[in-house]
C-alpha cells in the first residue's frame, strides 16, 4: 500500500499546476481511513446488472470538516459492464462545494493503471431536471476513460468538502446499507466531534456499528460483505423501502426541525409594487373562498413554475414581491406568494413542506430538511382544512372542490403547529362515461357517441393535456384509441368540451363512425359484437401473480362510472345480468338490463379509496381483479346463416313462443294418454275397497305435491336458461352453435315434460289410480337418468363456465337415494298394492275365482 500512496503522491505532485479553478487534485485528508479491496468478491451474482459488480464502496464522514469522502471500485464483467462503466462523472455544487479527485485509476490483472488526464476531463453544467423546469446550479466533472476491457476494476476516489449553508452546519443523511445490486465490501464511517452526537436510527438493518472515541471525536463505523443483493418488488408504495439504511440526524426534534424551516422562510415578505395593487384587488371580493380563489388563480397561472434551486436557494424562497415582478418561481416562492397574498386580504394561510413519495411514513424518521421535496399551503377553514398546489397550473374548482394529492403528513411552516399534520383529500375526483352505440345493421357499421365527466384530479390531468396539444391531435389519438376496442373508426366532429371551473367538472363529447363494428367467427359459425368497460380496465392496477415481499400501490382514490347503451338493430334476448365483486378498498359491479326498442344498457361502476394492500393480500387482489377484467367485457352474437353468408340469424321471438306451445301442446297430449291408461289392479285387490293414503305413503305425496311449485321457480328464476333457449347461442359463446340449440331445446321440453308429468301423478295418486305404481317408478328412474344426461351434456359442451352448474353432485346423489328406495316400495309393498285400486273406468267387468272379502290395512307400514 505504501508504495501505491508514493507513486500517487508524486503523481499528483507534478499535477499540482494543472489545478482546475472548479476541482483539486490531491490526496485524501488525514481523517480518511484508507480502505483495501484485496481479496473482494461478490457473493451473489446470479442479480447482477449492467455487466458490473461493485467491489468496495466506502463513504467517511467528517463533521467537524463538513467533508465526504467517496471511493468506489468497479469490476467490469462483460462487454456491457465496459459500455456502462467507462466513464467518471461527480456531480457537486460550486457554490457551496469544493471537490477534491483524489484518484481515478484502473487495476487490471494486479497492475495499477493511472487514468486521471486533466486534458481528458470536461466540466459541464448538469441540470438534470431541466425538463422539470429545475435549475440547481450544479457542475458535472466527466472523464471518458481509454483502453477500458472486460475484466478491468474502475477505481475512484474523492472528497467533497462543504455543506448547505441553510443547514446551519447541522448533519444529516439518510444512507443505504444494502443495494438491489451485490457488493463485495461495503464501509461506512461518521465522526462526530466531542460535544457533538447526532441521532441514529436503523432501518431494516441490524449490525450493530463499532463504535471508538480518538482524538477527532467519535467514529462509528461499519465494514460489511459481502452483501447480497436486495430484491424490491415492483408497484411498492413510495413509503416503503426494503433497503437497509441507516439514519443521522442533528435536529431533535420536529420542533427543531419547524424552527429551522420558520427561519428559512423568515424572508422579505414586504408587498410592494405591482404586488400591492393585486392585494388591493383581492380585499375588495365579498367572501373568503372568493379571495382564497382568485389569489390561488393567480399565483398558479400567472406565475410560472421555474426553479433556481443552487445553494441556499434549495431551502430558502425568494421574497414575494420579487417572485410576482419576475413572474416565476419554485414550489417554496409560490407557496410563500400565494400564503401572503392570502394573509394581506384577511384569510390565514401557512407554507407546508410535504414528501410526494413517502410522506405517509414521516413519523418513522428522524428529523430532517432531506425528508422533503416540496412544498404547498395549508389554508385552516372553518371546521376544515384546505390544501392547496400552488404550482398545479390546470388546478380548478371552487374552495373545497379544489384537488391536491394526499401526500400522507406535512410539516407546516407556523408558529404554534405541533408535529406533523395528517392531510386529507375531500374530493378525489373521478370519470363517468356515457357511450351510446347505434347498429343500424347486422354485420355492417355503427355509430359512436362518448360523452365523459372528468371531476377532481382527472379534471385537472385533461385540462393539461388540452391546454400542451391541439384538438386535432387529442381528436386523432382518441380516434386510435377506440379503434383498438371497436375497430376503424372515423371522427365525425373534433373533440368538444365544456369547463366547469367552480364545480371542478370537464365534460367532453365525441362522435364517431365505426365501419366495421361486427366480425365474423367462421370457426364458431358466429357474428358477434363486442363491449368493453375500457374506463375501469384503464384505472385498474394490478400486482401480478408472483408472491410479494412488498405491500402494493393503489394510487390515489378514484370513483369510475362507465355505462354502454347498445341499440341493436332488432330486439336481443339479453338476460338481466348483476355482477359484483368488493374488498381491499375497491367496490365493483356491472348490470345488464334489456330494455325496449332493442336497447341493452351495460353498467360498470368501480370505486378505489385505500392506497395501498398488504403483501398477504397481493394474491387475493389479483384475482379479484382478473375477476372484474373478465366481466367488463360482453358479446353480443348470433349464428351465421346457414349459408354461409354474413347476415345473422335474427332473434325470432315468435318462433321461441311457438316452440314454448309445441312444448306444452306435446305435454298436455301426453298427460291425457297417460291419464287414460287403466291397467288392471293386482289380483289379490281386485273388487276390494283401496286402503287411505297413510302411512310412509305420505312422504312421497307430499314430494308430489311440492315439485311441481319447485319446477316453475326454476323456469322462471332462470330466465336465461330456459325462456331463452330457443336463441341461446346470442348468449353464450361456444364452437358448437347447433349442438347448443339442440340440447336447449331438450332441456326446455323436458321442463315441460317433467312439470306436466308430476302434475298429472299428483292428481292420479289422491284419485288411489291403480297406475300409479308403476308411473311413480318411472318418475323415480326418469329423473335419475335425465339429470345424469343433462350433466353430461353440460359437461361435453363446456357450457358450465358460462351457464353455472347443472346438477352437482347432491343433486345426483338425491336422485340416486330416492330412485333406489322408492322404487322397489312401489314394486313390492302390499300397501301400495291395496291403496292404488281404482281404474278410470268403474263399470269394467272383474273375472275372479276367490271369494270376494274386505280386508283392513296393517297397522304398520311393509
Amino acid at each position: 500500500m505504501r508504495p501505491l500512496l508514493l507513486a500517487s503522491g508524486l503523481l499528483f505532485a507534478l499535477l499540482a499546476g494543472a489545478q482546475s479553478p472548479h476541482y483539486r487534485v490531491g490526496v485524501p485528508g488525514t481523517w480518511v481511513l484508507e480502505q483495501t479491496m484485496s481479496g473482494a468478491r461478490v457473493a451473489d451474482t446470479a442479480c447482477l446488472e449492467g455487466g458490473e459488480e461493485i467491489v468496495l464502496l466506502d463513504r467517511q464522514y467528517d463533521l467537524a470538516s463538513r467533508s465526504v469522502y467517496w471511493r468506489r471500485a468497479n469490476r467490469l464483467i462483460s462487454a456491457e459492464g465496459v459500455q456502462n462503466g467507462s466513464r467518471f462523472e461527480v456531480s457537486f455544487d460550486p457554490s457551496y462545494e469544493q471537490l477534491t479527485i483524489h484518484h481515478l485509476r484502473i487495476v487490471r490483472g494486479g497492475e495499477v493503471i493511472e487514468k486521471f488526464d486533466p486534458s481528458q476531463i470536461r466540466v459541464l453544467h448538469r441540470e438534470e431536471d431541466m425538463s422539470s423546469f429545475l435549475y440547481d446550479g450544479s457542475l458535472s466533472v466527466i472523464c471518458e476513460l481509454k483502453d477500458v476491457r472486460v475484466g478491468d476494476i474502475v477505481d475512484y476516489a474523492l472528497t467533497l468538502k462543504g455543506w448547505n449553508p441553510a443547514e446551519k452546519g447541522l448533519f444529516h443523511r439518510n444512507l443505504s446499507m444494502g443495494y438491489s445490486v451485490p457488493v463485495a465490501r461495503l464501509h461506512l464511517r461518521v465522526i462526530s466531534p466531542l460535544g457533538r452526537s447526532p441521532a441514529m436510527k436503523r432501518h431494516a438493518f441490524d449490525v450493530e456499528p463499532k463504535v471508538l472515541t480518538t482524538a477527532r471525536g467519535t467514529e462509528t463505523s461499519w465494514s460489511l460483505g459481502p452483501l447480497p443483493c436486495m430484491q424490491v418488488d415492483d408497484g411498492a408504495p413510495g413509503w416503503y423501502d426494503p433497503l437497509p439504511s441507516v439514519e443521522f440526524s442533528e435536529f431533535a426534534s420536529v420542533e427543531a426541525l419547524r424552527n429551522w424551516a420558520l427561519d428559512q422562510y423568515a424572508v422579505d415578505r414586504r408587498i410592494t409594487g405591482r404586488l400591492a395593487d393585486r392585494v388591493a384587488e383581492l380585499k375588495s371580493l365579498p367572501d373568503p373562498i372568493a379571495r382564497i380563489d382568485s389569489a390561488v388563480h393567480l399565483v398558479q397561472r400567472e406565475v410560472r413554475y421555474l426553479g433556481l434551486e443552487g445553494g441556499i436557494s434549495a431551502y430558502r424562497p425568494h421574497p414575494p414581491s420579487d417572485v410576482y415582478d419576475q413572474r416565476f418561481g419554485d414550489c417554496k416562492d409560490k407557496s410563500l406568494l400565494l400564503v401572503t397574498l392570502l394573509e394581506a386580504s384577511g384569510v390565514k394561510a401557512y407554507p407546508a413542506l410535504v414528501n410526494t413519495r413517502n410522506g405517509w411514513s414521516m413519523d418513522e424518521r428522524l428529523p430532517s430538511p432531506g425528508l422533503f421535496d416540496h412544498c404547498i399551503t395549508m389554508i385552516p377553514l372553518a371546521g376544515d382544512t384546505l390544501w392547496v398546489d400552488a404550482t398545479s397550473t390546470h388546478n380548478q374548482g371552487q374552495g373545497k372542490r379544489r384537488y391536491t394529492p394526499n401526500y400522507g403528513k406535512a410539516l407546516v411552516v407556523a408558529n404554534g403547529a405541533s408535529g406533523y399534520v395528517a392531510m386529507h383529500v375531500s374530493d378525489t375526483g373521478g370519470v363517468e362515461v356515457v357511450e351510446r352505440i347505434t347498429l343500424d345493421t347486422l354485420g355492417a357499421g355503427g355509430d359512436l357517441v362518448v360523452t365523459t365527466r372528468y371531476m377532481g384530479r382527472k379534471a385537472d390531468g385533461l385540462r393539461a393535456v388540452i391546454a400542451s396539444r391541439s384538438i386535432t391531435d387529442i381528436t386523432k389519438n382518441y380516434s386510435d384509441y377506440y379503434a383498438g376496442i371497436y375497430g376503424n373508426c372515423t371522427p365525425l366532429a373534433l373533440l368538444h368540451y365544456q369547463d366547469d371551473v367552480v364545480a371542478n367538472v370537464l365534460t367532453t363529447k365525441e362522435h364517431y363512425h365505426i365501419h366495421q363494428a361486427w366480425d365474423t367467427l367462421a370457426d364458431r359459425g358466429l357474428l358477434v359484437f363486442n363491449t368493453l368497460g375500457y374506463t375501469v380496465r384503464d384505472h385498474q392496477v394490478k400486482p401480478g401473480n408472483a408472491a410479494r415481499m412488498a405491500p402494493f400501490s393503489l394510487g390515489q382514490p378514484v370513483r369510475i362510472r362507465h355505462r354502454i347503451e347498445v341499440k341493436l338493430p332488432t330486439e336481443w334476448s339479453v338476460p338481466p345480468i348483476t355482477f359484483e365483486r368488493e374488498g381491499f378498498g375497491v367496490s365493483y359491479s356491472s348490470v345488464i338490463t334489456k330494455k325496449s326498442d332493442g336497447l341493452v344498457v351495460l353498467d360498470h361502476t368501480y370505486s378505489s379509496d385505500g392506497y395501498y394492500i398488504d403483501a398477504a393480500d397481493a394474491v387475493a387482489y389479483q384475482e379479484m381483479q382478473e375477476a372484474v377484467t373478465s366481466d367488463l367485457s360482453y358479446e353480443f352474437s348470433q349464428s351465421i346463416s346457414a349459408g354461409g353468408d354474413s347476415v345473422a340469424k335474427v332473434p325470432d321471438a315468435l318462433g321461441k313462443w311457438l316452440f314454448i306451445a309445441f312444448c306444452i301442446g306435446v305435454c298436455v297430449f301426453g298427460a291425457l294418454r297417460l291419464y287414460r291408461y287403466d291397467p288392471l289392479p293386482h289380483p289379490e285387490v281386485l273388487g276390494k275397497r283401496p286402503w287411505s293414503i297413510g302411512s310412509f305413503l305420505i312422504l312421497p305425496a307430499i314430494g308430489l305435491c311440492v315439485n311441481p311449485l319447485r319446477i316453475l321457480y326454476d323456469m322462471f328464476s332462470d330466465s336465461g336458461a330456459f325462456f331463452h333457449a330457443t336463441d341461446y347461442t346470442s348468449l353464450v359463446a361456444t364452437e358448437h352453435p347447433v349442438r347448443v340449440d339442440l340440447a336447449m331445446h331438450l332441456s326446455q321440453l323436458m321442463g315441460f315434460v317433467q312439470l306436466s308429468f308430476i302434475i298429472l301423478l299428483v292428481v292420479l295418486y289422491f284419485q288411489h289410480r291403480s297406475s300409479v305404481p308403476l308411473l311413480m317408478k318411472v318418475m323415480y328412474v326418469g329423473t335419475l337418468t335425465w339429470i345424469c344426461i343433462d350433466f353430461w351434456i353440460y359437461e361435453a359442451m363446456d357450457l358450465e363456465e358460462v351457464l353455472g352448474e347443472a346438477y352437482g353432485s347432491k343433486e345426483i346423489t338425491r336422485s340416486f337415494i330416492a330412485a333406489a328406495i322408492w322404487v322397489p316400495v312401489f314394486h313390492l309393498s302390499e300397501r301400495v298394492r291395496f291403496t292404488f285400486t281404482k281404474q278410470l273406468d268403474p263399470m269394467v267387468v272383474v273375472v275372479s275365482t276367490a271369494p270376494v272379502q274386505d280386508r283392513e290395512p296393517p297397522a304398520e307400514a311393509p
